[in-house]
């Protein structure tokens, strides 16, 4: 069985990270849930552009797919700004919901994207000895 490259592993923690870190809690007041989630959204998507990142210097991915990467991750910083300066009014947990709302959205586009791009699989034969590696006659 051959071991995930480590890109693979931490874009798989990129899907998860939000609903651990940003959970709904009834002790916090819903400015404060809001922003926690916020912050999650931004580490994920400072994780994503840093995978975008990786596979660009790789070269597993071009120019424009490491342009739509940044595009996405500008504009979830714009939203995350607006949407933390908007929170001081919210009353409401279901407020401060829709007011994350497009900002989390940004972040499952850049994860999408992220997880679209195709990565060349490396052959086992490079990796394996030669007396694994079974041929037919």
């Amino acid at each position: 069985m051959r071991k995930a490259p480590p890109v693979l592993l931490l874009a798989l923690l990129l899907v998860a990270l939000p609903s651990l870190v940003g959970c709904n809690s009834t002790t916090l007041p819903p400015d404060r849930v809001a922003l926690n989630t916020l912050q999650s959204v931004k580490a994920s998507a400072e994780a994503a552009i840093t995978v975008a990142g990786t596979l660009y210097s790789q070269g597993s991915i071009t120019d424009a797919q490491k342009a739509q990467a940044i595009t996405l991750y500008k504009q979830i910083e714009a939203s995350s700004k607006t949407a933390a300066a908007a929170l001081r009014f919210a009353t409401t947990q279901g407020q401060a919901d829709l007011i994350v709302q497009d900002t989390t959205n940004l972040l499952v586009q850049l994860q999408k994207l992220i997880a679209s791009f195709s990565v060349p699989k490396t052959s086992y034969r490079a990796h394996a000895p030669a007396w694994l590696i079974w041929s037919p006659v």
